[in-house]
């Protein structure tokens, strides 16, 4: 069975190493070869801990990350909604049970870099309670770029980033094409 790519799953920018990853993966589990494939393919949600709006915020991004024709979605929430909180579980998923390696999350003030670096460190997971920096690395970013053992990259956009802009900034920054992208602003 071939691996269906969509829009995200497979770019030069990868480099040889992803690309290899991608072909043994594909080797094992054709369906799941891709992150995309995996996404389609996530645990169910544990919901205990998330109020409704959250959960209908992650099983959203989901649905529309699973889709070839999307490589990102957006989620509005009100202010106290639990936007970061939300953020780092579906960050947490993606990392996990998602096949992707590296998150890179916008913020876009500064003051809020610090909030969303302590809101990575006091989140327990779900499965087994430990930390998330127990599990993953969780750096801000600076002039030099994100660190090579950092699963997540928190950086303060100046300027709301178009699409594009944001992409070439991630491939600097040494993040694949197709990783998430959440900013804290009325929308996550």
């Amino acid at each position: 069975m071939t691996p269906i790519l969509g829009r995200g799953d497979s770019s030069p920018s990868n480099g040889p190493k992803p690309l290899a990853r991608t072909v043994r993966d594909a080797e094992a589990d054709a369906v799941r070869a891709t992150w995309r494939g995996k996404v389609r393919d996530l645990p169910d949600l544990l919901t205990e801990e998330l109020r409704p709006a959250q959960v209908k915020a992650i099983e959203g991004i989901e649905r529309s990350l699973a889709e070839p024709r999307f490589s990102r979605s957006l989620v509005q929430m009100a202010t106290g909604a639990g936007k970061t909180f939300t953020a780092v579980t579906e960050t947490y998923r993606l990392l996990k049970f998602g096949g992707f390696r590296r998150v890179l999350f916008l913020v876009d003030r500064n003051n809020l870099g610090d909030q969303t670096l302590r809101e990575f460190q006091n989140y327990a997971t779900p499965d087994d309670g430990r930390r998330f920096t127990e599990l993953y690395n969780v750096d801000k970013l600076t002039g030099a770029g994100m660190a090579h053992r950092a699963s997540v990259g928190l950086r303060w956009a100046q300027r709301r980033l178009s699409w594009p802009d944001w992409q070439s900034s991630a491939v600097e920054a040494g993040v694949a094409p197709g990783a998430t992208r959440a900013q804290r602003s009325p929308t996550v």
